[in-house]
């Protein structure tokens, strides 16, 4: 599989802009960080017409017989900005309505358009998902609408950014398999899960309390039935016991279960969900965290002497 990066439909811009020009409850939050680019509330509008008459230039195509995989996505840098937009919204709480709400739309825009929703609407370049106020895309898959998904720019730790996307690239390919999945090919979600989630907070000492930090952390960001089956998933002592059962197979020293007593404790996708939705959240308000205190590649300018030219319809 190619190296993943978040190309999306200029529909998708098009739409999210529009929402949030048109939600006056989100502008006093968005206009300082706006101003911080030398942009303004208006430019809200003015992006989601430029992205629409493109998007509207990309129908046209299709329509005169033009496969829609022929068609370019946008570029990662402009999934980036949305992000870095995005970001400031972190302080309203969970995202998870956001953005069903934006892919919905999405998919009656597709209809309005006289486009077939049941066939594009499955397609990377338009299938967005927020999660912790950060934007991502849906890998391609079989498996589920939210899951797994890369953000609009990678963590900046290159290693751990990497084996997140080893295993975006693994779920993507579960779709091929039928269930239940031979044993490997479950269990090292195990494996590569919590690797990630110590990873991400070595400085907490232990994998039980990088993953308990983390799920405070996602407490912010997420509602709270999904919170509850993060934290039962991931917070009892089981996640870290069948990882250790299925990379050690026989109890350490410490203690802990020999590996046929968890045989294959990931062989389907109901089974797996919560660690890649998990690890997902995790990754993301991560990326969040960092867009919003960090300094990346959105600056001054961007629109005007980068990105609109992508969008531009001669």
């Amino acid at each position: 599989m190619a190296e993943l990066s978040c190309r999306l439909s200029p529909l998708v811009y098009s739409v999210l802009y529009r929402r949030l020009a048109a939600d006056t409850a989100v502008h006093a939050t968005l206009e300082p960080r706006l101003e911080e680019i030398e942009l303004d509330l208006e430019w809200l509008d003015s992006a989601a017409e430029a992205y629409g008459r493109k998007w509207t230039a990309n129908a046209e195509m299709i329509s005169s017989g033009t496969s829609a995989g022929a068609i370019e996505r946008l570029d990662a840098s402009h999934a980036l900005l949305a992000s870095w937009i995005l970001t400031a919204l972190r302080g309203r709480g969970s995202s998870d309505a956001f953005s069903a709400d934006l892919r919905t739309e999405i998919l009656g825009r597709l209809t309005d358009d006289g486009r077939d929703a049941s066939e594009l609407g499955g397609r990377e370049e338009f299938c967005p998902v927020i999660v912790g106020w950060a934007l991502g895309m849906v890998v391609q898959n079989n498996i589920d609408l939210n899951l797994p998904a890369i953000p609009a720019t990678p963590i900046k730790n290159k290693h751990i950014a990497s084996a997140y996307e080893g295993l975006v690239q693994h779920v993507a390919a579960l779709r091929l398999e039928a269930e239940p999945w031979p044993d490997l090919i479950g269990t090292s979600t195990l494996v590569r899960g919590v690797g990630l989630a110590e990873a991400l907070r070595p400085e907490a000492g232990s994998a039980r309390a990088a993953i308990q930090a983390l799920l405070r952390e996602s407490a912010r960001y997420v509602a709270s039935p999904i919170q509850t089956t993060l934290a039962n998933h991931w917070d009892p002592a089981d996640i870290i016991g069948k990882r250790n059962a299925v990379v050690h197979i026989m109890p350490t020293s410490g203690g802990g279960l020999p590996f046929l007593d968890v045989m294959n404790p990931a062989d389907n996708w109901v089974k797996v969900k919560p660690t890649i939705q998990g690890i997902t959240q995790f990754v993301f308000q991560e990326v969040a965290r960092e867009l919003a205190e960090e300094a990346s590649g959105v600056h001054g300018g961007i629109w005007d002497q980068q990105l609109k030219w992508d969008v531009e319809v001669w």
